[in-house]
């Protein structure tokens, strides 16, 4: 049910349905390879949902992953102000930064917290193209 966190509705959710654990998935695969900058997951909706810890894998190919973020205790996305200050902007949105890659067929976020009482969902996920 990945397709309710693209559906531009933050009334709907993909959600695991139990508590988190160790390896859950989720997996955004494009019809071919885009140029996308940075991603943002969203839990706002219920924030108590979002991942107690993530990994970010990359596939230009759909079949070779690489690693771009890991990160076992999440503490909430760095962001910046205007007077470019760094902080942390909640637990309750993840924004991954793709930098350094091309364009990606496959993207991977890997549950690598657990969690006893709460999901794991997701809102929203946004995608923001290179310029």
């Amino acid at each position: 049910e990945i397709a309710l966190a693209l559906d531009g509705n933050a009334n709907t959710r993909w959600k695991t349905g139990r508590a988190q654990r160790m390896g859950d998935e989720v997996r955004v695969e494009f019809d071919k390879p885009t140029d996308i900058a940075r991603v943002k997951l969203s839990t706002k909706q219920v924030e108590t949902d979002y991942p107690r810890g993530l990994s970010v894998l990359v596939s230009y190919d759909g079949k070779q992953f690489k690693e771009i973020l890991h990160q076992t205790d999440w503490q909430g996305s760095v962001n910046w102000t205007e007077e470019g200050l760094p902080y942390l902007e909640g637990q309750s949105s993840v924004i991954v930064d793709l930098v350094s890659t091309g364009p990606v067929k496959v993207l991977k976020f890997v549950q690598i917290g657990a969690e006893t009482r709460f999901d794991w969902s997701i809102t929203e996920i946004k995608f923001y193209r290179k310029k």
